[in-house]
Formats: structure tokens, C-alpha cells, sequence
């Protein structure tokens, strides 16, 4: 289809003329194409180097304006609070990938500096989150299982500075104590973390479609809440496996117990791949995203579990 006036007049409206097009997947100058036109454009186009299929007026438009709840796009006069309301959304935003997936496109400038900023606020606010747990839970718990674990102040130091082979523990009555080891939700949450990252993994895919490793970093940033759901999910699991002496003391009971323990993980899996579906379709625009969504996810999950057994047992 085209139109007879220049796409650069709809990009003008979108913020700016971009003088030199790039495809929003892979980066290849698309200048040779607009050197063809004459005196009209087509409204939509298609790379020649990976495929994907774009509007022009994208491309021309040197700023697009990115969803309201994107951090990564808030304006840079924002005051401190907005700032921190627009990362607590990003994090939310995440337990929808349909709907983030569709609204952050590619197209979007990829701020690097905005994503390695929310990254690292991220593993902080986990990094915290595990040690509390860890030095906090056997203190909570102390009125159910005893007197609480002592620690010292260098062994309190010890956890604030490198928490992750602690254990949170878990107590539901008088002597029924369980711990959840730190590196099993981290494990699980590491298997959607490292999904986008692990595309480098197949080049025959990788040289297709020849996306950019900024939206590969993109989507590892925003899988990042991943993780503290994983621990949720765990600890959940974790209590309820505490409470099995408020269950009937049955065979029947107990396989029903395995089966919960095992649904969960199973759920967690799926829904890792569900996730990550949609950030392969609505944002990375792959064919077969299905497909290479388990692909990965089978990928990830047999390297991360394999490497976090082996840790353990080593140390």
C-alpha cells in the first residue's frame, strides 16, 4: 500500500524525523530502500536482513513515546518518587507478559543506562530480601522450634555480604522444622533469568533473525521478577511441607503431598515458558515461538539445575 505524502511527516508527529533508518531488530540500514522511492513510499516494509516486518513511520520516528508504567522511558526530569513508582510497575508489569510484551515494542529505544540501573536494583532488592530471610526466619520461628540459632557478629556480616548458600527456615508447630536451601528457588528463578540469554546458544536461530543483543539484555531485565516469584512459590511449598503433621498420617495424604510439591514446580516451569512465549511472539516477532520457547526453557533448566546440584554438593 502507499501514500503520496512522505512517511517522514507522520514520523514528525511521533517526535522527530529519524534521517537514518534503521530496522528496530537487528540494526541494518534501511537507507537504500528509501533511496528507491521517488514520489511516494509504501506504509509498511520488510527487512532484508532478518524479516521482520515493520511500519515505516516507526522507523522514521526518532523517538516513539514508551508505555506509561516503562521505566526505562519515564522522562528524565522525573522527580525520584516517579521514578521509583515506574520501576514498581515494570516489576508488576511482569506477572502480565501478554499485555507488556504488546505494549513495549520493538521500536522503542532501548535506554541501556535506564536497564542496567532497574537490573541492579532488582538483584539488590533480592540480595536483601534472601538475607533477611536467612537471618531472620530462625528468630521468627524460634517460639515454635526452640531456642533461636545463634549467630555472630561476623557470621551476620558473613550473610549480608553472600547469603545465597544459607537456609530459610521453616516452622508450622513445636519440632517440625524444615529449611529450604537458598540455591533451590534460585535455581528455578535462574531458569527464566538466563532464557533470553541463552539464545546465543542457538546460532542457526540467532543468525535468522539477527536480533540485537540490547533486546536480549531488555528481556533479561524485565524476566528479572521471575526470581522472588520463584521464591514465593517456594516457600509456600516450604510451609506447607512444615504443616504435614496437621495432615493425616496416611499414604494417601502424603502421595497428595508429593503431588502438591510437584504440581508446583511443574506450574512455575509452565509458566516460565508462557512467559517467555510472549516475549518471543510480541516483542522478538519469531516464527515458531512455541517451539523455541520450550526449546530454551529445557536448555536453561537442564544447565542451571545440573550446575546448582554440583555447587551444592561441592560445597
Amino acid at each position: 500500500m502507499l501514500f503520496e505524502r512522505p512517511a517522514q511527516e507522520r514520523a514528525c508527529r511521533l517526535g522527530g524525523v529519524n534521517e537514518s533508518p534503521n530496522c528496530p531488530r537487528c540494526g541494518y540500514d534501511l537507507s537504500g530502500h528509501v533511496a528507491s522511492w521517488e514520489r511516494s513510499c509504501p506504509i509498511e516494509g520488510r527487512c532484508s536482513e532478518c524479516g521482520l516486518a515493520f511500519a515505516w513511520s516507526d522507523v522514521f520516528a526518532e523517538f516513539l513515546v514508551g508505555p506509561r508504567w516503562s521505566f526505562e522511558h519515564a522522562p528524565e526530569d522525573s522527580p525520584p518518587g516517579a521514578m521509583v513508582g515506574r520501576a514498581i510497575a515494570t516489576m508488576l508489569m511482569a506477572l502480565r507478559p501478554a499485555r507488556m510484551w504488546q505494549s513495549l515494542r520493538l521500536e522503542h529505544e532501548v535506554r541501556v543506562r535506564r536497564l542496567l540501573v532497574l537490573g541492579l536494583a532488582q538483584i539488590a532488592l533480592l540480595h536483601g530480601i534472601l538475607f533477611v530471610l536467612v537471618w531472620g526466619t530462625p528468630r521468627v520461628f524460634a517460639l515454635w522450634s526452640g531456642p533461636f540459632w545463634p549467630f555472630t557478629p561476623g557470621a551476620v556480616l558473613r550473610l549480608a555480604l553472600f547469603p545465597y548458600d544459607g537456609v530459610i527456615v521453616i516452622a508450622c508447630g513445636a519440632g517440625n522444622v524444615t529449611g529450604l536451601p537458598v540455591w533451590v528457588p534460585l535455581a528455578f528463578g535462574g531458569v527464566s533469568a538466563s532464557m533470553p540469554l541463552s539464545m546465543l546458544l542457538l546460532p542457526v536461530t540467532m543468525r535468522r533473525i539477527r536480533v540485537r543483543r540490547v533486546h536480549l539484555l531488555r528481556g533479561f531485565v524485565l524476566g528479572l521478577p521471575m526470581v522472588p516469584l520463584a521464591l514465593g512459590v517456594m516457600l509456600a511449598t516450604g510451609l506447607f511441607i512444615a504443616c504435614e503433621q496437621w495432615l493425616p498420617g496416611t499414604a494417601v495424604w502424603r502421595w497428595t503431598l508429593a503431588g502438591v510439591v510437584l504440581v508446583a514446580m511443574a506450574v512455575l516451569l509452565v509458566w516460565y515458558g508462557y512467559w517467555w512465549r510472549q516475549y518471543l511472539r510480541y516483542y522478538i516477532r519469531m516464527p515458531q515461538p512455541t517451539l523455541t520457547a520450550v526449546v530454551l526453557l529445557v536448555l536453561c533448566g537442564t544447565f542451571v539445575f545440573v550446575s546448582s546440584f554440583v555447587i551444592s554438593v561441592w560445597s
